[in-house]
C-alpha cells in the first residue's frame, strides 16, 4: 500500500515517496501501489490487510481498492486459514474495528471466510476488544448455532482455547436468552 511504501535515505535523512504515500497518510486513505487487482492476485491476503490497516488506523479504503477487494474476494480461498485468521484477529481487535466489520461484510470477504454466515450482514457497535468477545458477538448477532460456530472455528484452525471461549460466550448468551420470560 502507498502508506507503507516509503523509504528513508540514511545519508540525507530524506523520505523517498514514489507512490504519494505521504499524501494518502494525510488523506487517511488506504490505496494499493499500482493496480489493485494485480496486487491482490499476487497476494490475496493483501485484501484483508487493507481492512486491518483501516481498523488499526481509522483510515478509509480508497474506492478503486475497495472495488478490487469486492471483485477478488474469492481469491482469499488461496490463503492458508492460519494467515487469514491472524489478519482477521488483528482487524477485529483494533481501535476502529467497526470499520473492519463493515468492510468485511460489504466486500464479500465475510462470506468467503465464514461460510456458515453467508448473506448475513452486520455492524458491530460493542465495546469488546478481546477476539473471543468480538467473535462471539458476531456469531450471536448472526444467529449462528453452536455446531456451526464449532465447525467454523475448527476450519479457521483457531486455538482450542479460543474456540472454547467463543462457544462458552455464545452458549451462555443463548442460555440467558432462554431464561427470559
Amino acid at each position: 500500500f502507498t502508506i507503507n511504501a516509503l523509504a528513508k535515505d540514511v545519508e540525507s535523512n530524506e523520505i523517498i515517496d514514489l507512490f504519494d504515500g505521504i499524501k494518502d497518510i494525510e488523506l487517511k486513505r488506504i490505496k494499493t501501489v499500482g493496480k489493485a487487482e494485480l496486487r491482490f492476485s499476487e497476494d490475496a491476503l493483501r485484501m484483508l490487510r487493507a481492512i486491518r490497516f483501516e481498523a488499526k488506523l481509522g483510515f478509509s479504503i480508497e474506492q478503486d481498492t475497495m472495488n478490487a477487494i469486492k471483485t477478488n474476494a474469492s481469491l482469499i480461498r488461496r490463503v492458508s486459514k492460519e494467515r487469514i485468521f491472524t489478519e482477521f484477529a488483528k482487524a477485529v481487535t483494533s481501535k476502529y474495528r467497526n470499520n473492519a466489520f463493515h468492510s468485511l461484510s460489504s466486500s464479500g470477504l465475510w462470506e468467503e471466510i465464514f461460510s456458515c454466515v453467508q448473506n448475513k450482514i452486520i455492524t458491530m457497535h460493542g465495546s469488546c476488544f478481546d477476539i473471543s468477545c468480538s467473535l462471539a458477538s458476531f456469531f450471536i448477532l448472526t444467529n449462528t448455532d453452536h455446531d456451526e460456530i464449532n465447525t467454523t472455528m475448527l476450519d479457521l484452525k483457531t486455538s482450542n482455547a479460543l474456540r472454547r471461549d467463543v462457544l462458552h460466550l455464545s452458549d451462555s448468551y443463548n442460555l440467558f436468552l432462554n431464561k427470559i420470560p
